[in-house]
């Protein structure tokens, strides 16, 4: 996403224009080893070229994908009745149905 700040008329404050929120500001500094093959597979996977927006991205993917997991562990089967043909005949079967 581009980012493009601009100042205001009568000098106001400089604002960013865009339709979605910055990117959050980091709060936490870490130092990761990764090898060659690993820059360059988790640049192709997540198809951003700096290191920094790669690691971001992975990062995002991958909670997106463990709480989908969480989800469906804790869903289960719906009870449903199969009486399907019942309620569809007395649909079919009713004044005015057709």
């Amino acid at each position: 996403m581009q980012w493009s700040a601009f100042r205001l008329r009568h000098g106001g404050q400089r604002v960013l224009s865009s339709h979605e929120a910055p990117p959050p500001t980091p709060s936490m500094t870490a130092t990761i080893n990764l090898n060659d093959d690993e820059v360059k597979d988790l640049r192709e996977l997540t198809q951003v070229s700096d290191m920094a927006g790669a690691l971001r991205c992975a990062l995002d993917k991958y909670r997106r994908y463990a709480r989908r997991m969480r989800l469906k562990e804790i869903s289960g089967p719906i009870a449903m009745d199969d009486n399907w043909r019942t309620l569809e005949a007395a649909e079919t079967d009713a004044p005015g149905s057709r």
